[in-house]
């Protein structure tokens, strides 16, 4: 699955949330853990940056940091979304497949 073109497809229809939110309900793994943990943690409160942040700070996997930097940037230089992850998933096509396998630092629960 090429995830940052999903998620681009999914958030041209709506809004990030509704994008992250799909992907983490029909994704399976490590990496729907993490999204569905993004979730949970807006829903009590924080920014959405906030728990992109955290997320990003729970795993080594770079492509991982590099797709929340891009998320978080979006969101604070008004651009968006939809067409930072089109041009992330074009530029990387390849390197996104270690999402499939990510593994967090700490325990997602």
């Amino acid at each position: 699955m090429n995830f940052p073109g999903t998620v681009a497809e999914r958030t041209s229809a709506g809004s990030c949330y509704a994008a992250v939110a799909q992907v983490a309900r029909c994704s399976h793994g490590p990496l729907a853990a993490e999204f569905a943990r993004v979730l949970q943690e807006m829903q009590i409160g924080k920014s959405r940056s906030e728990a992109l942040r955290a997320m990003g700070d729970r795993t080594s996997v770079p492509e991982l940091r590099a797709f929340v930097s891009a998320m978080i940037q979006s969101a604070e230089l008004g651009i968006p979304i939809a067409q930072v992850l089109r041009q992330q998933a074009t530029a990387q096509p390849g390197g996104w497949s270690r999402f499939s396998t990510l593994r967090s630092s700490s325990p997602a629960g």
